[in-house]
């Protein structure tokens, strides 16, 4: 008999960590462009030690011949119209800092990813899956209705963290944030199905490192050839993700071993709960207040997704059930 019980240990949703939208931090760079190196990596690990939670997902574009170039990040670059190296883009609008300014800039630039980053979070991934070097994910959105007789798609992007490899101006040993790797499928992604689950899938390059591989799935409005970021999330390690210690968000989120219940508590409000697996097949989907218990006989063991709605937001977490 499985052993596991989740409690969620929150008062109302206003009380958790804001829910902001992600805002996707691009950098134009290269491996041969000296700037990149020097004051283009000192802005980089700025911004993350000022924004280490986000909102943001911090992604590289090599392009131009660089060594770490593909053809996700030649399209990413050639999307956002990047000219030079460094160039910072926050979404889609270049970021005004260089090698005397960015210093200077630093509290600006991370308070306009702040005011980006305000909105209602309606992308969310149901599920991430990796076997060997074959990855599959499935997208949701919330978004039921758009503009008439305009083009929406929806596309996902593999990005590796921590890869060493040369950098000019740094050495050869220079640890990569978040390299563009590859995308699932077309970089520019497939036609947006409103309250549709998008499924992608794909296989990543052997020599890449499963543990530091992240997902970066985009909505995307069409203006003429351009693909404007409408929203973004992002699953930062998911291959490494293997228990509910590893997963829940420990300001949220108590858990113990008990019997066989999943069981959620949280305020007398309304909430509307679903649990699907990492196919984005759903599993459970209730309505209560106060208190939900489900019974886990017909619940495989594994990774799921609990996303939480009520009238004022939405909430998803990962959840590992043994």
């Amino acid at each position: 008999m499985r052993l596991l019980s989740i409690l969620i240990l929150f008062g109302c949703l206003t009380g958790l960590p804001a829910q902001n939208r992600n805002v996707i931090v691009t950098k134009g760079t290269a491996t041969w462009c000296t700037n990149c190196g020097l004051w283009g990596w000192d802005y980089k690990e700025a911004l993350k030690d000022a924004l280490p939670t986000g909102p943001m997902t911090f992604i590289s574009a090599h392009f131009l011949n660089s060594q770490l170039e593909n053809e996700a990040s030649l399209w990413f670059a050639r999307n956002l119209n990047i000219s030079g190296q460094p160039r910072f883009y926050f979404n889609n609008d270049l970021n005004q800092v260089g090698f005397g300014t960015w210093n200077s800039q630093l509290a600006s630039s991370t308070e306009e990813i702040i005011s980006i980053s305000e909105g209602t979070v309606s992308l969310s991934f149901d599920g991430v899956n990796i076997e060997g070097n074959n990855v599959s994910c499935t997208v949701r959105s919330e978004i039921s209705t758009t503009a008439p007789d305009t083009e929406y798609t929806i596309a996902v992007y593999v990005y590796e963290n921590n890869v060493v490899y040369d950098q000019a101006g740094w050495g050869n040993d220079a640890i990569h944030t978040n390299v563009l790797r590859s995308s699932l499928g077309a970089p520019e992604g497939i036609p947006f199905e409103p309250q549709t689950a998008h499924n992608f899938e794909a296989e990543v390059e052997d020599s890449w490192n499963k543990e530091e591989l992240g997902l970066l799935a985009v909505f995307y409005r069409i203006d003429g050839d351009k693909y404007v970021i409408e929203e973004s999330t992002a699953v930062s390690n998911f291959a490494a993700k293997t228990s509910s210690e590893d997963l829940l968000d420990s300001r949220i989120f108590g858990y113990s071993d008990t019997e066989t219940e999943l069981i959620i508590t949280a305020d007398d409000q309304e909430y509307e709960m679903t649990l699907t697996d990492m196919n984005g097949r759903l599993v459970h989907q209730n309505q209560f207040s106060k208190e939900l218990s489900i019974q886990k006989d017909s619940t495989p063991p594994g990774i799921y997704i609990a996303t939480f709605r009520t009238k004022s937001g939405l909430y998803s977490q990962q959840l590992f059930i043994k």
